[in-house]
């Protein structure tokens, strides 16, 4: 079998993008590891497929690291913008489809990438979870022998975002790992642990269900400038710092959308062969 594909990032969080326009293959959970796996692999936290849309000329699809599907990945859909508009020709303002809905894309001169990635949904039904958030949005829970207090938001996908005083040292992944078979999120979840470095800048971890800790995470960044905003902690437009990088969030408050925006980066195009 031969595949082509590109390789993209934004932030550091990075994809396999397989434009099934052009290439057809049966992407299978199997065939979603293999290209994921960062040693026998191209490597990515998430492989992205670009289809033909129902009601638009574009959608997406997204498969995390382990085979399973995502509702929505903010840094993915800045890449899959970035690539029609390189390769179909969109304008610098179109709309596609992503599995939450459509996804409005803006494409800034220096080549920055915007999403609009919709109203956030604090409803925990909606999440989903079981947490029960007070009218800051905060949930109190116990796991790892000690309190927890979050705030449940979710993007088309679901986020559990913390507030910790040193995000450098905070224990994501043992965290993360336990709320994923948690009976507090019925999908599992996201986990960010956001530090407020002043009022309009954040520092941002994210353990990603089906793939980890991440570089960064595009909806994990919304969804933390969504709960710091919620409780009166930050104010927007907000700077997000990951470990791969720097992102910017809007939101102007309840019923309103969230506005993703950073780089999206060509690294390399590939032809997998097996």
């Amino acid at each position: 079998m031969s595949l082509a594909f590109a390789k993209m990032h934004g932030a550091g969080n990075d994809f396999v993008l397989i434009d099934t326009l052009r290439e057809q293959a049966p992407l299978t959970p199997e065939l979603v590891q293999q290209l994921a796996d960062r040693r026998y692999g191209a490597g990515a936290d998430q492989v992205l497929t670009i289809e033909r849309g129902v009601q638009l000329p574009f959608a997406y699809s997204i498969y995390n690291a382990d085979g399973s599907s995502a509702g929505q990945c903010g840094n993915g859909a800045r890449c899959v913008g970035a690539y029609l508009h390189r390769h179909y020709g969109l304008p610098r303002g179109f709309t596609m489809e992503s599995p939450a809905g459509p996804v409005s894309v803006r494409i800034f001169d220096n080549g920055e990438v915007e999403v609009d990635l919709g109203v956030p949904r604090l409803n925990p039904a909606e999440v989903p979870t079981t947490l029960q958030p007070d009218a800051a949005g905060v949930g109190s829970f116990q796991a790892l022998g000690r309190s927890w207090q979050g705030s449940p938001v979710s993007m088309g996908n679901p986020h559990l975002v913390i507030e910790v005083p040193d995000v450098a040292h905070a224990p994501l992944a043992e965290l993360g790992a336990w709320l994923q078979v948690s009976e507090l999120f019925p999908q599992g979840c996201n986990l960010g642990m956001v530090q407020v470095l002043d009022a309009n800048t954040l520092r941002l971890r994210v353990y990603e269900r089906g793939v980890g800790e991440t570089l960064a995470c595009g909806s994990g960044a919304c969804a933390a400038a969504v709960a710091m905003q919620t409780r009166g902690r930050a104010s927007g437009p907000l700077r997000l710092e990951l470990p791969g990088g720097r992102l910017r969030v809007r939101w102007d408050g309840p019923g309103k959308p969230a506005f993703l925006a950073g780089g999206a980066e060509f690294v390399y195009a590939g032809q997998w062969q097996r």
